[in-house]
């Protein structure tokens, strides 16, 4: 009997040994992670840069970029724009390839494309999209910039300048190109000269998580794209904080490789846009205290003003000339170009902050402090160099004043239209001064 007890419990942990086996064979192998995918939409127009774009997209050639970051985009080429360019005509769709591709360019339409039609915008995005769907997406606009300033045709001032027509697309056409294709950004990305401008980021903001320009004329340095991939490929799979972290590899590795000498003065800063609409309440209240000050003195005299202040609108207007000139550095230490002679952009903060200082009024202190503290937050990481006497740079604002918002069409730019303008009532400010704002190359 004592063996047959002992030959069932051999047979019964055979048994459930090999219930066990058969349990553990049967689990699911587990998939692994889809990596978190992301698309690069450039959107260039090269007004004379055609050799400058071709180098940025060869420029990757050095990376062996994962499938799971994309590069697409569309270019309107400059034919004859410069002697010495081989420039191409008409415009251009490409899908980067991960890999060297002759043929990457494919004919989409002509020289009379029109890159400032909001419905063209759109339509891009949405070709770039379906063409490399990812779970973010990256704006990159690529031309010449100069910010909202009063240079050519009024109502074509902005960025992506075309050659062909003689204009720049503007803030409003890429906004409301934004709001037709629908696609949230998590980064608009401005390769141009003088693009992180209020104008502009109150604009954008309501479309992208952060937005990454200069406020100073940009020279390319070509690596502009690699760095952005090289940053997606390092930290691309950190949640919430990936493009901080790889935009901030990106612009400190371009700085430190290629902003070496003292002759390039330049910057460029990620901004939070989550941070705008407190940033223009704030703005808000400054202009709301120093127009009442520029109308109480219309009314009381200079004399009066004095005596109940101890300053009087003047001193305010010193303030406003003395603020820091983005461009004003550059035509110093390198050349007047007639391309920016007309440039009237300052800093935000030092502007609030120059005011506050000269009439030493505590409202407007306790304003200031108020913009610097909510401009800070904003600014995610910024980089620049030989920028001498000024403790960071900040997004830059328009200043003229009230004879030059007449005599530069600022009517007829519909300035006020800007959702800047709405948010701030910049406007008022700009039509009461009477700075007398000079360049050096004046």
């Amino acid at each position: 009997m004592k063996w047959l007890l002992k030959y069932l419990f051999v047979v019964l942990i055979i048994v459930v040994m090999g219930s066990c086996a058969r349990e553990e064979a049967s689990k699911p192998k587990p998939i692994p992670e889809k990596p978190h995918s992301y698309t690069i939409m450039c959107y260039a127009c090269c007004g004379g840069l055609d050799f400058d774009f071709d180098q940025m997209l060869e420029q990757m050639e050095s990376l062996d970029i994962p499938k799971h970051i994309n590069v697409v985009g569309q270019v309107k080429w400059t034919k004859g724009y410069y002697e010495h360019f081989d420039g191409r005509g008409g415009v251009s769709r490409f899908v980067y390839h991960h890999g060297y591709d002759e043929n990457r360019f494919t004919e989409f339409a002509q020289s009379n494309y029109r890159v400032d039609e909001p419905q063209n915008i759109a339509e891009f995005i949405s070709w770039a999209q379906a063409k490399a769907p990812a779970d973010e997406y990256i704006l990159v606009l690529f031309g010449h910039g100069n910010a909202y300033n009063p240079h050519s045709d009024a109502m074509t001032r902005g960025t992506l300048y075309d050659e062909y027509y003689k204009s720049y697309t503007s803030v409003g056409d890429i906004a409301e190109a934004l709001c037709l294709a629908d696609a949230p950004l998590s980064l608009v990305y401005m390769v141009s000269c003088m693009m992180n401008a209020m104008e502009y980021l109150s604009e954008l903001a309501p479309y992208t998580e952060y937005t990454l320009a200069s406020s100073h004329v940009s020279f390319t340095t070509f690596a502009e794209l690699q760095l952005l991939v090289d940053g997606l490929m390092q930290y691309g799979q950190n949640g919430e904080d990936a493009i901080p972290q790889s935009v901030e590899y990106a612009i400190s590795e371009e700085f430190r490789l290629h902003y070496v000498e003292e002759i390039y003065v330049s910057d460029k800063m990620l901004m939070d846009s989550s941070h705008m609409a407190e940033i223009n309440a704030e703005i808000r209240g400054f202009v709301d205290i120093v127009s009442a000050l520029y109308d109480e003195q219309e009314q009381i005299g200079e004399a009066a003003m004095f005596e109940k202040y101890q300053f009087t609108t003047s001193d305010i207007d010193a303030a406003l000339v003395s603020s820091y000139d983005f461009l004003e550095v550059f035509i110093e230490s390198y050349y007047a170009s007639s391309w920016y002679s007309s440039m009237y952009n300052r800093d935000l903060v030092d502007v609030v902050c120059r005011v506050a200082s000269a009439t030493q009024y505590a409202p407007l202190i306790e304003s200031s402090e108020r913009v610097c503290n909510v401009a800070e937050k904003a600014v995610v990481h910024r980089v620049s160099s030989f920028v001498q006497g000024v403790d960071g740079v900040y997004p830059s604002v328009t200043l003229v004043n009230g004879d030059e918002w007449i005599e530069l069409g600022f009517d007829e730019a519909d300035y006020e239209a800007l959702a800047f303008d709405k948010a701030t009532g910049w406007s008022k400010l700009l039509k009461v001064n009477k700075a007398n704002f000079k360049h050096a190359s004046k």
